[in-house]
């Protein structure tokens, strides 16, 4: 039985991961469009948080968008999903930030 778990097993996380890929490439354009306006007066660390924290309900609705109501992969499969493609969107939408170059600089306190 355990053989059988173990193939279960990698099924599920090659789909997770496959799904995970496309639900952060379709929710890039929304999460820059929630961020842009101020994340460039943030320091790097502090525009992933905040990048992370406004990705996480456009990362619930493409999921619930791309799964339906009625899926057949376990509970955990499909938070797999959610963490690696928001994961995956804070990335993406970083890199064009950094990339941008104009970061913010805030003055000491």
């Amino acid at each position: 039985m355990k053989l059988l778990d173990a193939i279960r097993y990698r099924f599920h996380m090659r789909k997770a991961s496959r799904l995970a890929v496309e639900i952060a490439t379709s929710s890039e354009k929304k999460v820059w469009s929630r961020v842009r306006t101020l994340i460039f007066d943030m320091d790097p660390h502090e525009a992933r948080g905040y990048v992370r924290a406004r990705a996480t309900a456009v990362i619930r609705d493409q999921i619930d968008l791309a799964l339906g109501k009625h899926h057949n992969l376990p509970e955990r499969v499909v938070a797999l999903v959610a963490e690696l493609a928001c994961e995956r969107v804070v990335h993406l939408v970083l890199v064009d930030f950094l990339s941008s170059g104009k970061t913010g600089r805030r003055a000491a306190a």
